[in-house]
């Protein structure tokens, strides 16, 4: 993960990972880059980064997630359309 930041020219990163320790960990060592579980992903954090690295099983989560929505938040509520 450092290696493949430090090619790139002064980027910032959002890195999402699934429950992911060593990942997590490993993030927080590089100044511009915040580490995320699927749970906490927002929008705010999503462009505010120039870069968005999302690992496999996050992807994973996050696409089942997406594919089980039936009008409800993560508590049960429904929302508003």
């Amino acid at each position: 993960m450092v290696a493949l930041l430090k090619t790139l020219p002064s980027a910032s990163a959002l890195v999402v990972g699934h429950e992911q320790l060593v990942l997590k960990r490993s993030t927080r060592n590089l100044g511009k880059s915040k580490y995320l579980e699927v749970a906490g992903i927002n929008v705010y954090d999503v462009m505010n980064h120039d870069l968005l690295i999302v690992t496999e099983s996050a992807l994973a989560e996050l696409t089942r997630r997406a594919e089980s929505m039936d009008g409800r938040d993560d508590t049960g509520a429904k929302v508003a359309a």
